[in-house]
């Protein structure tokens, strides 16, 4: 330590704890003065006026207050924490006053010297006064404000959002010079210099071109790292809160309905409760076709069952980003077998000058089915988002109701949320929390009345109820080094209540309850680093780990009197908890902002992995390269990359049943997707096209196989192992077209998913080269937006899915429920399915500069073609009258 004395600082110099025991009081106003040293105080402190010689040459902020203290014979007090770890000084002077020293030691360090009459010196902050940068944002074409822009001083922790009318305002800051920068989705990056004096508002209005480009957005899905979408090599869609908004969007889900190339989302009709995604094909041949292979995340927490996303408020998000393929699955592990979508909700905006409350209020109809009349439905939400310098808040909530447009259904939903972030220096925290819970009473569907089983309702409620809780923290260590932290919890909780007897028979009198409880406690650490490597070469590398607990218990009861208390009946009960493990590292090259480079690799542990497995490696390889040709702008690309899906929990270990034996697997390994795309993205004058083929194999897909019984034993016996494997390729289209007041967008998509293996010995309905159950051949969309004058806005939207085969569950059930003969086969019971072709309209009208208009027709041609499946009641055509308010 030398001879200088180091202590802890509290309360910012308020109180400083001395070495020596004392404590030493600081006027509380006496750090708010920028002063290093005064001539007048210096002079009652002889040491200050010593003349000393030094020779630093890049000697630590520490080491250079070390030597002065030392040569000068001066007690320097100071906390180590508050040192700019990065500073180095260099000062040669062979006679030079103390006090000039540490004046030029200090200088720019935002440090000061605080004299005290017992003659010690301590450093403290500057508290200097600071100055204001003020302004407005408004688009440069039509000089309308822009709300939602981040508004920063680069490398600084200053920064604000912009309310309605476009304002911001930094307040505090520091003297100096600075790059400020204004950035938004859909916009093109605007930054300007502008000087800070202390006590001095400078104002700086800035104007803000539409993006040339989307190529200038910067995403995060993909990279975990913000990076601009042309340094990308994977095809990748982002949803705002404006395209949300514009189509009055209801269910999440509704982004798949041609928005998104490669995806679909089916019409679950009366099973609302749940979404069905497929992207780019199959990855299993169980469930026809339909198990989830895209891995979905909430602010960063992975939710426990990506189906019951049709929760989530549409209301509270901000954007989504969808990738697509296996090749995120490096950066956020199992599961990612189609892709990656990424859900951000609102946390408000730094920097607003007051609260901004809004709200929407609509009512409608829903056409009924099967005899039944028009029932209502209504959509309704609020929010109140706000901040200040250093925090942001936003607040929302929901209520939902659809009356019985079909028999006996009903359903009613309402959800809360609620995020924030807060700044501190280097440090920032932001936090959500959702809650939903519905309410939804099974449809009967008259169409098998005729069936026993199916003559009389149902009368069963059920009950969901859904959180998500997230935190992360990121620590900004330097200019160039990043430390974040994501803790999360996701869990889904439903109750089945059977409320009064069936009587399909007269015996029939007993009652059915049942619970279900999915969790997954999540865990996500990374660092990233930024090095330069040269004037035109930089690298971002990124390690990090993750950690899951899984956790699903249900239970059934049937032949039960009651449904609360102790319960008799049957019952059972499954228990699965298993854990996940991943460690992973990627590589970012950027080579002259013209050509990058991706490279990365995960190893990943699970408990459901055979015991002799071990660990599952998933790497990725990408490449990007923009070509400009005159106002055109090219970008081509392609990856490559793999994912795995854990086995079902149970199936690597042996089991024993009255009727047959299931054999352990020690090498039952995770089901695997590997594959790689490639494309070319086409950007002219705000017209874009983008075109992707991919190749993929999904192998080692699971399948319980028929194996020789063990000596002695005659029970059939099974094992489960890695044996099926299907091939995924396909074509994806998307282009986006602006015609003055018309904007026209739309994706199609090919999607060939074959079955290539079978066990030895199989019996189920696949062949070899079959497409698989559940997947479109082709699949599409179109929006076409036309606004004749200003304030009012048309839009026109068309979904199409191609023909598929999947399972006549109608002729099914009359086999199982209503006596008809059995056709021979599973497979003479397939059926496919013919195209669903539906359309949508809206209409949105500005009445106020708060209060907007609208009007908004689903399947406005009332198709009730079946999807997916025979046996799913199709929605019938729905029509809402709303208005949205802003305050």
């Amino acid at each position: 330590m030398g001879s200088g004395v180091k202590g802890s600082l509290v309360g910012l110099g308020v109180m400083i704890f001395c070495s020596a025991g004392g404590v030493a009081q600081v006027p509380d106003s006496a750090p708010r003065a920028q002063v290093l040293l005064r001539r007048d105080i210096a002079a009652a402190i002889p040491q200050l006026q010593k003349t000393i010689s030094l020779q630093l040459e890049g000697a630590s902020l520490d080491e250079a207050l070390q030597t002065v203290a030392h040569r000068a014979e001066l007690p320097i007090t100071y906390n180590d924490a508050i040192l700019p770890r990065e500073r180095k000084v260099w000062l040669t002077a062979t006679e030079i006053r103390t006090d000039e020293a540490l004046e030029e030691i200090l200088r720019d360090s935002g440090l000061q010297l605080l004299p005290l009459a017992s003659g010690q010196v301590v450093v403290v902050k500057a508290r200097a006064q600071g100055g204001t940068v003020s302004g407005r944002v408004t688009d440069a074409k039509s000089s309308k404000a822009i709300p939602n822009v981040s508004v920063s001083l680069e490398g600084t922790r200053w920064r604000a959002t912009t309310g309605a009318d476009g304002a911001y305002r930094l307040v505090d800051v520091t003297a100096g010079t600075y790059m400020l920068t204004a950035s938004r989705i859909g916009y093109a990056e605007q930054s300007r210099s502008v000087t800070v004096v202390a006590g001095q508002e400078v104002t700086v209005d800035l104007a803000m071109q539409v993006a040339a480009s989307e190529l200038e957005q910067v995403i995060v899905t993909g990279t975990v790292v913000p990076t601009e979408r042309k340094a990308i090599p994977t095809p990748i869609s982002v949803v705002t809160a404006d395209d949300i908004q514009k189509q009055n969007l209801q269910r999440v889900d509704q982004i798949f309905r041609g928005q998104v190339p490669g995806a679909i989302a089916w019409d679950q009709g009366t099973n609302d409760y749940y979404s069905t995604i497929i992207a780019r094909g199959a990855s299993a041949l169980a469930s026809s076709g339909t198990a989830p292979n895209l891995k979905t995340f909430i602010d960063g927490v992975e939710v426990a069952d990506a189906g019951y996303i049709a929760t989530v408020d549409p209301n509270s998000i901000e954007r989504i980003e969808i990738t697509r393929g296996p090749q995120a699955s490096t950066l956020y592990g199992a599961g990612a077998l189609g892709g990656v979508m990424q859900i951000f909700t609102k946390k408000g905006g730094f920097g607003l000058l007051r609260p901004e409350v809004t709200g929407k209020v609509s009512v409608g109809g829903i056409g009924g089915f099967d005899g039944q009349s028009t029932a209502l439905r209504t959509d309704n939400t609020v929010s109140v988002l706000g901040g200040s310098e250093k925090t942001s808040y936003n607040l929302g909530g929901s209520y939902r109701n659809t009356g019985p447009w079909a028999p006996t259904y009903k359903s009613r939903d309402w959800s809360f949320s609620a995020g924030g972030q807060a700044t501190q220096g280097p440090f920032t925290l932001s936090s959500s929390v959702r809650y939903a819970d519905k309410t939804y009473d099974l449809p009967w569907d008259t169409r098998f009345a005729s069936y026993s089983y199916y003559s009389k309702p149902f009368f069963q409620t059920d009950r969901y109820r859904q959180q998500t809780y997230g935190a992360t923290a990121t620590l900004q260590a330097t200019s160039t080094w990043q430390h974040t932290l994501t803790l999360g919890y996701d869990q889904t909780y439903l109750l089945q209540d059977q409320t009064q007897p069936r009587l399909t028979t007269p015996a029939d009198t007993f009652l059915y309850t049942g619970t279900f409880h999915e969790s997954k406690t999540s865990l996500l650490y990374h660092t990233d680093l930024i090095v330069g490597l040269g004037s035109a070469l930089t690298s971002v590398m990124t390690a990090g780990v993750n950690y899951d607990a899984f956790d699903m218990i249900s239970s059934s009861t049937f032949g039960a009197t009651r449904t609360t208390g102790s319960l008799d009946g049957s019952t059972t009960v499954y228990n699965t908890p298993w854990s996940n493990t991943g460690y992973f590292g990627q590589v970012q090259l950027n080579i002259a902002d013209q050509l990058f480079l991706t490279g990365g690799l995960r190893g990943e542990q699970n408990d459901n992995f055979g015991l002799g497995f071990g660990t599952a490696w998933s790497p990725r390889l990408g490449i990007a390269y923009l070509v400009a040709r005159g106002p055109a702008t090219v970008k081509i690309r392609a990856s490559y990359g793999e994912s795995i899906r854990v086995p079902t929990p149970g199936d690597r270990d042996a089991a024993v049943t009255p009727y047959s034996v299931t054999l352990a697997n020690p090498a039952l390994s995770p089901e695997r997707q590997r594959g790689g795309d490639g494309g070319v993205e086409i950007y002219l004058r705000g017209a874009s096209l983008g075109v992707t083929y991919y190749n993929q194999r999904a192998t080692d897909l699971i399948d319980r196989v028929a194996v020789p019984p063990p000596p002695g034993d005659t029970l059939p016996t099974y094992q489960y192992q890695n044996i099926s494997r299907v091939k995924n390729e396909g074509w994806e289209f998307e282009g986006h077209l602006p015609l003055g007041p018309v904007q026209v967008a739309g994706t199609y998509s090919i999607a060939h998913s074959t079955v290539l293996g079978l066990p030895p010995g199989y019996g189920g309905a696949y062949r070899l080269a079959d497409q698989v159950l559940g997947v479109p051949r082709t699949s599409g969309g179109a929006t076409v937006t036309y606004a004749p004058v200003p304030q009012t806005t048309l839009t026109a939207s068309m979904t199409y899915i191609g023909h598929w085969t999947n399972l006549d569950v109608l002729a099914l059930y009359g086999f199982l429920f209503g006596g008809q003969p059995y056709r021979g086969s599973i497979r003479a019971y397939w059926l496919e399915y013919p195209t669903v072709t539906k359309f949508a309209m809206g209409v949105r009208q500005v009445l106020t500069k708060d209060v907007t208009a609208f009007v908004r027709a689903e399947n406005v041609g009332n198709n009730l073609r079946y999807e997916q499946f025979s046996s799913y009641i199709p929605t019938p055509r729905t029509v809402l009258v709303g208005a949205d308010v802003r305050y």
